[in-house]
This record gives structure tokens, C-alpha cells and sequence, in this order.
């Protein structure tokens, strides 16, 4: 997976547990909505200016952000599974 599809992935997944709308977290980066999207989606990879802002902007720190770890931060049905299983 390219650091490109793990950032789209991270910033999907921890949007949606912070419960924030993807406008939100853009007003927040002082981006727009639609280059907010395009990181969302791996079509591009922010700059470091705009990377830096992310995090604030969901809340969590750059190394959750950036990390690689597999299905843990992922919205597949496998993730929803191991979670219900350790509550």
C-alpha cells in the first residue's frame, strides 16, 4: 500500500470515529472541501504545510496519521468483527 492509500485510509477512518463531517475537518485544516476529498480518496498527498494541519484538524497526532497498520484502522467488516468480539 503506498503512503498515499495509507493516508486516505487513516483520514477516512478517523474522521468517521471522531464523528466529523469531511467539511469539517477541511474548515479545520483551512482547506477546501473538495482538495480535503482528493486526500480522502488518494487521489493526491497534501503538502507538508497541509500535512501538518491534518492532525490538529482531526484531533489525533502525524504517526496515527501516517502508520501502516493493516486492518486496524480500516472500515472493512473485519475490523467491525474484532472490535464487537473485545467489548
Amino acid at each position: 500500500m503506498s503512503n498515499k492509500q495509507i493516508l486516505a485510509r487513516n483520514l477516512r477512518a478517523i474522521r468517521i470515529e471522531k464523528g466529523l463531517s469531511a467539511v469539517e475537518v477541511a474548515t479545520r485544516a483551512g482547506i477546501s472541501k473538495a482538495r480535503y476529498s482528493h486526500y480522502e480518496c488518494a487521489v493526491h498527498y497534501p503538502t507538508s504545510a497541509v500535512l501538518k494541519r491534518l492532525p490538529r484538524a482531526l484531533g489525533t497526532t502525524l504517526k496515527k496519521l501516517l502508520a501502516d497498520v493493516g486492518c486496524v484502522n480500516c472500515m472493512c467488516p473485519c475490523h467491525f468483527k474484532t472490535s464487537a468480539a473485545t467489548k
